[in-house]
């Protein structure tokens, strides 16, 4: 654990998930309320995050993950759960990797429509 700030309370933890000795998860209390509001991970072990979440709405639960599914270093897929009930509402990509979202709320490539978060050991 890391106090980022100094403020003298722990607001990073870093984990070794797979036992390899480097961490590829990380845990951030950024409003330093004392929960772990955005999260990080490394899926593939490349020392880059593939997929990241955030609890926008500061009630405690990752409410927004941002994914890197292709492993090219630039997120390309979004999901968000905008009413807090767990069920991902709308889904953007990135298909032909040129920064812009190319889908609309509640759509993906191909036409299917995104109801959970996506697993984070599977990124």
């Amino acid at each position: 654990m890391i106090d980022t700030n100094s403020d003298g309370a722990y607001d990073t933890v870093l984990v070794d998930t797979d036992g390899d000795g480097d961490a590829d998860a990380a845990g951030y209390d950024s409003n330093n309320d004392g929960v772990v509001d955005q999260i990080a991970y490394d899926a593939d072990g490349d020392g880059d995050a593939d997929i990241v979440g955030a609890d926008t709405d500061g009630n405690g639960t990752i409410d927004t993950y941002v994914a890197d599914t292709n492993n090219d270093g630039v997120a390309d897929t979004e999901y968000i759960d905008s009413d807090g009930d767990g069920t991902i509402d709308a889904t953007y990509t990135d298909a032909d990797g040129d920064g812009q979202w190319d889908t609309t709320p509640g759509t993906t490539t191909g036409g299917s429509t995104a109801t959970t978060a996506p697993d984070l050991t599977t990124a």
